[in-house]
């Protein structure tokens, strides 16, 4: 008994010790909770960051943005779409790309079947809901790759769309005040059949169609602390 008990006590101060070895590192999100985020909570409930020496802690997401969280050293990672990461750096901001976790993009817009819509050129005329914090040069994207123009482009006196920005609830807009709805496949693409619209009463228009297919989460980090002493030469 005497011999599992010191076993013990010397684990606890092993475990301690490492404990305290691990590197302090904050990851923001880009938004709430949910399955694409997934991998990251997984990574942690099975303690994967700390075999990589790490004790990370994920902030939520929500209305900010990750890039400028990053880049004004809020947070030392985090995941961002890759438009919204491009126009950040040539704004000025020091952030660079780490790794790519999506392949695919999942950002899609919808419409009922009955608006008459039918392609991105069927957008000219209409109003479609946008999200911001970054999440908009997608939808600018694609409005440039189909040859038309919106209010998010100051400069343009006589936009073919009204973009309308929204906060993320499809509920609050679709389909009594825009036409098109923003949708990731895996969250609000849901919430709109949620509302009482089958998917076979709703257009889903893909913006890989208009070769516009923007990838999107990404993680990032600054050089300045790839640089640094816990993490140069990684």
């Amino acid at each position: 008994m005497k011999r599992l008990f010191l076993a013990v006590i010397a684990l606890a101060f092993l475990s301690n010790a490492l404990a305290q070895d691990l590197v302090d590192v904050c990851f923001q999100s880009k938004w709430f909770p949910q399955a694409q985020f997934a991998g990251y909570f997984v990574a942690q409930d099975k303690g994967f960051y700390a075999e990589e020496g790490l004790n990370v802690t994920i902030l939520d997401g929500g209305n900010v943005n990750p890039t400028v969280q990053v880049a004004s050293g809020n947070c030392d990672f985090g995941t961002d779409w890759i438009a919204n990461m491009l126009i950040q750096r040539e704004q000025g901001l020091n952030v660079t790309q780490i790794a790519q976790i999506f392949q695919k993009p999942g950002y899609r817009m919808v419409a009922l079947n009955d608006s008459g819509i039918e392609s991105f050129g069927d957008l000219a005329g209409r109003k479609v809901g946008v999200w911001a914090f970054g999440n908009e040069f997608v939808a600018q994207a694609v409005f440039a790759a189909s040859g038309l123009t919106s209010n998010l482009d100051p400069t343009v006196t006589d936009p073919d769309i009204e973009a309308v920005v929204y906060a993320f609830d499809p509920s609050l807009v679709f389909p009594n005040e825009v036409d098109v709805a923003s949708a990731m496949i895996y969250n609000e693409l849901d919430q709109i059949v949620g509302l009482g619209y089958p998917l076979d009463t709703l257009t889903v228009l893909d913006p890989a169609d208009a070769d516009a297919g923007l990838l999107e989460d990404l993680i990032f980090t600054t050089p300045e602390l790839l640089a640094s002493d816990d993490f140069k030469g990684s």
